[in-house]
């Protein structure tokens, strides 16, 4: 995917504009990109053009909270929302998080999970979430979900490209 942003071949702004150190990209006025502010952070979330925001802050500052309610959001307003991060763990995480937040909205939605058959450690279930080892079968359910979770290595397939509307990586700082 890289290669294809550094190529220019027109996809992957976002990509390209996080390589490039460019400031997020909005459709309509933003007048500031920083804020604290939930409400503020899901309209900024929901305003992107081909474009990127980042949540940070040390520890225990609700960055899991706070992204879990924009993933929310953006599947309320009708968006498709992919999760990644490099470990289970911290996937697990947040679409633990993901489920609290839609509970607390009323906000009902579908969701699968790359999962390996022979590692409990990855599985993932809920009444929103299903996970699904088989990459095949994972490709052909995926069209009827609102939210894929899986590691990175689930979003460079060929099958997922240009699939989602936004795409979370959480942890994206952190080795595994």
């Amino acid at each position: 995917l890289a290669g294809a942003a550094v190529a220019g071949d027109g996809r992957y702004r976002a990509l390209r504009d996080i390589i490039a150190r460019t400031r997020p990209r909005f459709r309509g006025a933003v007048d500031k990109v920083q804020t604290t502010d939930l409400a503020e952070q899901r309209e900024r979330a929901a305003a992107l053009d081909e474009s990127y925001l980042v949540i940070q802050g040390p520890p225990g500052t609700g960055k899991t909270w706070t992204g879990a309610r924009l993933v929310i959001d953006l599947i309320r307003r009708g968006r498709r929302v992919g999760v990644a991060a490099t470990s289970h763990k911290a996937i697990h995480n947040l679409l633990d998080q993901i489920e609290e937040a839609a509970d607390e909205e009323g906000v009902e939605f579908r969701g699968l999970k790359k999962s390996s058959a022979d590692s409990a450690e990855t599985q993932y279930a809920s009444t929103s979430i299903r996970s699904i080892d088989d990459p095949k079968e994972f490709a052909t359910a995926a069209p009827g979900a609102q939210l894929l979770a899986g590691t990175v290595w689930l979003f460079a397939r060929g099958g997922l490209d240009s699939t989602l509307d936004t795409l979370v990586i959480g942890e994206a700082g952190q080795g595994g």
